[in-house]
């Protein structure tokens, strides 16, 4: 489907039953236009990112006469500049008079776009405050629903970086899977492999644990060099 049909489905303009594309992708140039996209909306709109995806969806839902949108976790697989074009949208749409709830575990994104913010712990309701009087670390108290020891915290991770590695990869990949990468585990550590969909996390926790064996570099655990081509050996 184009992403003309994508704005205007169930709705499309019609005369004597027969749709009237071209007056049709002339409506939904113009209503993407209006909000600063310029874009050809005769393409598929699967050809296009994530983000522009979901802009779409919502100047539909706007065009729909929608006065509340309900956004969930939208930023979850977007980069940083589609999160500005999305954030650039969210914005106009509340300078227009449209009331929107931001779903999102980023913290820093809710400090971006939010005027009043709401917390949820285990589905109750702790309390909603207004943005520019909420620092993130009384945030971060509300959310845990307990005092957030940062000296503690400073201390585990200077212990952490004084001791070695379990387990260290050197230029460690597969060739036509993932890139060589460099990766230490210390004890007590938890290490997240953060990413977009499609940047390569799995594969990369599929050649650490021998799924798919490295073709290249070093993996030394507790200091002695392993060769690991089995999740039994890793």
């Amino acid at each position: 489907m184009s992403v003309a049909d994508n704005l205007f489905i169930g709705r499309e303009p019609k005369r004597f039953g027969l749709l009237r594309r071209k007056e049709m992708e002339k409506r939904a140039t113009e209503l993407m236009a209006s909000y600063g996209f310029s874009l050809d909306v005769r393409e598929p709109l699967n050809r296009f990112s994530v983000a522009m995806q979901q802009i779409v969806a919502i100047c539909r839902a706007i065009d729909l006469s929608a006065k509340v949108l309900i956004l969930d976790e939208p930023t979850a697989s977007l980069d940083t500049q589609e999160v500005e074009l999305l954030f650039g949208l969210m914005r106009q749409l509340r300078d227009r008079g449209v009331s929107l709830i931001f779903v999102t575990h980023f913290l820093d994104q809710v400090y971006q776009v939010s005027d009043r913010i709401t917390v949820l712990r285990n589905g109750s309701f702790v309390g909603c405050r207004e943005t520019r009087e909420l620092p993130q670390i009384e945030l971060v108290k509300m959310m845990l629903g307990r005092e957030l020891d940062t000296h503690a915290l400073q201390r585990a991770g200077r212990t952490l970086l004084s001791d070695k590695p379990v387990a260290a990869f050197k230029n460690y990949g597969k060739k036509g899977t993932i890139a060589p990468f460099d990766l230490e585990v210390r004890p007590g550590e938890i290490v997240g492999l953060a990413g977009l969909l499609g940047s390569g996390r799995t594969e990369t926790a599929e050649v650490i644990f021998g799924i798919k064996p490295a073709d290249s570099g070093t993996a030394l655990i507790k200091g002695k060099q392993q060769t690991l081509r089995s999740p039994h050996q890793a």
